[in-house]
């Protein structure tokens, strides 16, 4: 598909998915590209393995694909590593792989497996860079990290509050708003045969719950170097419908332009007024002079 779009001439360069990834990296002219970190997980051993252009040897805690597959491969098979749904679309394979133990061959899977927030990449590389030793570490740098989700919240938590031993224990994530898709008190199959269900539940559960929890550790204690403080910014889909590709759908591009154009009233305290909030923020921020 994204072949296709390219040949209809609505990309730079009707070959571009084609070509190797890196080469987006290798043009010659002046455009400013971001570094692209593309998250999928290895089937066999569910750990996060990532695409990338950016070199990070250990800086971050994950398998790198080039180093395992120890080749370069089209733009749109990178891209396509990061949105591997089995059923859905095919996992990818990998042949005579690079690791510690000969196999014949490993699959990649939709990143989502590991992180479904999608955080903890990007989290542990801020780690390294702004750490003691990091490249960072001298540097006058202000992390700025801004999470686009598709939770129906934001802000994504609540205040924090004063810890209290004699308080109920609540994840963070269940706290000050109404149910949450995974906190209990959502319906699911589990409550009507929960011994044949439950398990099934539990893992597809446990997965969201893993994510989420990622984020949380992102919003309390995210990297920055010393002395600096860090900022955590949300841009949400509120309430609006998305398919399974919502990052690319009509609904989240409604929801960029309306930020973009600020005209639309907001109800205060809702997700879409703190949408306006943190993009306001993120602006302010990016013309600071």
């Amino acid at each position: 598909g994204w072949e296709g779009m390219c040949a209809d001439g609505r990309c730079d360069a009707p070959d571009r998915f084609e070509r190797d990834f890196l080469s987006l990296w290798k043009d010659d002219s002046a455009r400013w590209l971001p570094s692209w970190l593309i998250g999928g997980a290895l089937e066999e051993d569910g750990r996060p393995i990532l695409t990338s252009n950016i070199d990070f040897g250990d800086a971050i805690d994950a398998w790198d694909f080039h180093d395992v597959a120890q080749r370069d491969v089209r733009l749109s098979t990178a891209v396509l590593n990061g949105a591997r749904f089995p059923i859905v679309s095919s996992s990818g394979t990998i042949r005579n792989p690079a690791l510690p133990q000969k196999v014949d061959a490993v699959h990649i899977v939709d990143g989502g497996y590991f992180d479904a927030a999608g955080v903890e990449t990007i989290r542990g590389l801020a780690r390294s860079m702004f750490g003691a030793q990091g490249i960072a570490a001298g540097d006058n740098v202000m992390p700025i990290f801004l999470l686009l989700s598709n939770d129906g919240v934001n802000p994504p938590f609540a205040a924090p509050e004063k810890a209290n031993a004699m308080q109920a224990s609540t994840p963070i994530a269940c706290r000050g708003h109404t149910v949450k898709t995974g906190c209990p008190g959502e319906p699911g199959a589990a409550t009507i045969v929960p011994d044949l269900f439950g398990p099934l539940q539990g893992l597809f559960r446990s997965r969201g719950a893993h994510g989420e929890k990622l984020k949380t550790l992102l919003y309390l204690d995210p990297p920055t170097r010393t002395g600096q403080r860090p900022i955590v910014l949300t841009i949400d889909l509120c309430s609006l419908d998305v398919p399974m590709n919502w990052a690319l759908s009509p609904n989240a591009k409604r929801i960029v332009n309306e930020l973009l154009d600020g005209q639309q009233p907001r109800k205060e305290g809702s997700c879409e007024a703190q949408n306006d909030t943190d993009f306001d923020t993120l602006v302010a921020l990016l013309t600071k002079p």
